[in-house]
C-alpha cells in the first residue's frame, strides 16, 4: 500500500524546462529513505504516508504502541522534519523520538542533495 502512495507522490518526471525537483518529488524520495531508516531502527515502525493540505506526512509507531507523525518539508535545499507528538506521550519516549528525528534530519541533509 505504501508503494502505491509513494508512486502517487512522485508526480512523474521533471520537465526539460525545470531542472529542480518539485516538493512532491523530493518528499517521495525522503519518504523512501525514512521508511528504510525507520524499518532498520529497533524501536520504530513506519506507518502510513499521507498528504495533508499539500504536506507529506509519515506516521511512525513506537514499540510500546505510541505513534507520532513527521511532516516533511524543505527549506533552502535542506530537508526539514517536523515531528508531531500526541499529548500524553511519556517524556522519555518523546525525548528519544525527538532526538532520533533530529539525527535523521542531519543525516539526510549530509547524505543527500535535495
Amino acid at each position: 500500500m505504501q508503494q502505491i502512495q509513494l508512486s502517487r507522490l512522485s508526480g512523474g518526471g521533471t520537465s526539460a524546462k525545470s531542472k529542480s525537483k518539485t516538493y512532491q518529488q523530493k518528499a517521495a524520495e525522503a519518504v523512501t529513505y525514512l521508511v528504510d531508516l525507520f524499518t532498520d531502527a529497533v524501536d520504530y515502525q513506519p506507518g502510513e504516508v499521507s498528504d495533508e493540505n499539500g504536506i507529506v506526512v509519515l506516521e511512525v509507531k513506537l514499540l510500546n504502541g505510541t505513534s507520532f507523525s513527521i511532516n516533511i518539508g524543505f527549506q533552502r535545499s535542506e530537508i526539514r522534519l517536523k515531528p508531531n507528538f500526541p499529548s500524553g506521550i511519556l517524556q522519555a519516549d518523546f525525548k528519544k523520538a525527538r532526538h532520533f528525528v533530529e539525527d535523521l534530519e542531519c543525516y539526510l541533509n549530509v547524505a543527500h542533495a535535495w
